[in-house]
């Protein structure tokens, strides 16, 4: 030790790269120790990021799975056959006309948005559409904020096949329209997603949609005799009936997993 403390006095060329060697020594040991102490802290912000997105994603599927399963969806159908051989117009003679409406009775989160696509695909043929909704579960707090929002993304299909005579047109009854999406919180490496799926589901385990019928008969004001005088009197003829569907379709069945069920069917 003291030969040691002797040669960093010395004023040598040999003392002077010992001290240049132990100086070089202590400033990697001084790199090696800083670096390791970064990594770890970063290492600690990356789980602790992780763990908020996990957080955050699991509250918004929860949220999203009890909005779905809240939600109902409710058309109206009307079908009008007329029998009248002569109705006077706008009947048709023999004609089986269906149309489609809303009830003004959808409930839930996402009722009026399903019931917006059903009819989409009752009236115009569609055979699938999407929804795509951010769920805010940070709240106003910093540490709230911090969660940030969950983007959920969801595809209704529409099931069933024609109905022989009928272009394009899908009976409601046979209508499975099954739910496939997604949940996503984060990009890059920290991004994380939660898969989701929904049906329909019959107390028989068929996917069917509800449905209520009210019958009632159409009628058209007609001149049914004269009086005596020879003055029309008119009366009410029944020229056919009429059909009201009710249908509710309500997503009952619903769950999430870490892996598409759509992939998994398929």
């Amino acid at each position: 030790m003291r030969r040691v403390c002797e040669k960093l006095h010395s004023r040598r060329g040999a003392s002077l790269l010992y001290a240049l060697a132990l100086l070089l020594v202590t400033a990697t040991v001084s790199t090696v120790v800083l670096t390791s102490a970064v990594t770890a802290n970063r290492r600690v912000h990356d789980d602790r990021q992780e763990e908020q997105n996990y957080l955050a994603l699991s509250s918004a599927a929860k949220l999203i799975v009890k909005s779905l399963k809240d939600s109902e969806c409710v058309v109206l159908e009307t079908v009008e056959n007329i029998t009248d051989p002569s109705p006077a117009p706008p009947h048709v003679p023999g004609m089986t006309h269906i149309k489609f409406d809303k009830s003004n009775s959808s409930s839930g989160a996402f009722g009026p948005a399903l019931e917006e696509i059903v009819l989409s695909f009752w009236k115009d043929g569609e055979t699938s559409d999407t929804i795509t909704v951010t769920v805010d579960v940070g709240g106003d707090s910093d540490a709230g904020a911090a969660l940030g929002g969950v983007t959920a993304t969801f595809t209704i299909e529409r099931g069933g096949t024609p109905d022989a005579g009928a272009v394009g047109y899908v009976s409601p009854t046979i209508g499975t329209y099954p739910i496939h999406g997604y949940l996503t919180i984060g990009s890059g490496t920290e991004r994380q997603q939660l898969y989701l799926s929904a049906y329909i589901t019959g107390s028989d385990g068929t996917k069917v949609s509800d449905y209520n019928r009210t019958i009632s008969t159409i009628t058209e004001t007609r001149v049914v005799g004269y009086d005596d005088e020879g003055n029309p009197i008119y009366g009410s003829v029944p020229i056919g009936e009429e059909q009201e569907w009710t249908h509710t379709l309500k997503w009952d069945a619903v769950s999430l997993s870490t892996y598409s069920q759509k992939e998994a069917d398929s």
